[in-house]
């Protein structure tokens, strides 16, 4: 996680050297620039960076609909702080999010979705989606993207490459109530997921080196010639690797241990805790010596979606009462997220 997000985080400061950075909040009284997104988007050049605050109101009726350029979408995490009422919530969508030709490069973080993210028009690469919760699926074309640190449960969840011929795609640290599907390549990686879906994890998916996930219920059926290594089952009907599959390492039918997630689950629960116990067959057993499971790997899980940015944790405003032209002191604390 810190190699990821350290040099994500150097990106972010060279593109703000040089683009705008724009605020939007709908919280009443606000004093920011924009109070819906899609105006912000509207104004924004390419690779500004759009942060939207955390709000009590939903950003309902902001479908963001063909964005045509490469911008850094940021918002607080989809329950930062263990607080709902702290998110940048996108409701009332078809698609809460589409992206065209022109939107290369785009990040996508820290947002609660209603509706699913589509990049399936033109030429999209290199998305960066991460740090959010999907309530349908994520469904793309092109190459080189990241999609990690998700939770994606809803009507129709899961991750779908549209045409299944994207190289270079890293798949890594979510939570998934669905399916992975049409993926073809040898460079795609799915790494450190939990899949918790009551029924097959995958479809139309082949070539792709799956690693360090833990299959809840969900059966890691629906791919062929794939390698599996360091990987856990429990309560499936298949084991790893099945088919014409390879690999080695697998803990197969085996309880994961996680700290607190009933073996019933399929759905993902705040009330959850994913972290394996210090007795669990996963713990430092990945391929890379970290945990199996979504704590494990480059991008360990954030319950709630909180991102790199610090979070205020306490303001105090220690005189209140000043004459006009004087300071006020305002103490804060904060916590860094990385």
């Amino acid at each position: 996680m810190k190699n990821f997000s350290l040099v994500f985080l150097i990106c972010l400061l060279t593109y703000s050297l040089e683009a705008t950075v724009l605020v939007v909040d709908n919280n009443p009284g606000s004093t920011a620039q924009y109070t819906t997104i899609i105006t912000a988007i509207n104004a924004a050049a390419p690779g500004d960076t759009i942060y939207v605050q955390g709000s009590t109101i939903d950003y309902s009726g902001n479908c963001l609909h063909n964005i045509n350029k490469k911008i850094i979408l940021l918002g607080p995490g989809h329950k930062p702080a263990n607080q709902t009422n702290l998110n940048a919530r996108i409701t009332g969508c078809g698609p809460a999010i589409s992206l065209i030709t022109g939107a290369t490069g785009t990040v996508i973080m820290g947002f609660w979705l209603s509706g699913s993210i589509w990049a399936t028009t033109g030429t999209v690469d290199s998305l960066v989606i991460t740090n959010n919760y999907i309530t349908d699926n994520i469904d793309i074309s092109g190459n080189d993207h990241v999609i990690a640190n998700n939770v994606i449960q809803g009507t129709n969840p899961g991750i779908d490459l549209n045409g299944g011929g994207g190289t270079n795609i890293f798949i890594r640290n979510n939570i998934i109530a669905g399916r992975i599907q049409d993926f073809n390549s040898p460079t795609v990686e799915i790494s450190n997921n939990v899949f918790i879906i009551n029924a097959a994890a995958f479809q139309a998916v082949s070539n792709s080196f799956v690693r360090n996930n833990i299959f809840l219920k969900a059966n890691p059926s629906g791919i062929s010639n794939a390698t599996f290594l360091n990987n856990i089952t429990y309560l499936t009907t298949d084991t790893v690797p099945n088919g014409t599959s390879t690999g080695s390492g697998n803990i197969n039918n085996t309880d994961p241990q996680f700290i607190n997630v009933s073996s019933a689950a399929t759905q993902f629960s705040y009330s959850y805790n994913y972290q394996l116990q210090n007795t669990s067959p996963g713990k430092n057993a990945g391929t890379d010596g970290t945990d199996i499971g979504v704590f494990g790997g480059l991008t360990p899980f954030k319950p709630g979606g909180e991102t790199f940015l610090p979070v205020i944790r306490q303001m105090t405003i220690t005189n209140p009462i000043v004459p006009s032209g004087t300071d006020i002191n305002v103490t804060i604390t904060a916590e860094t997220q990385e």
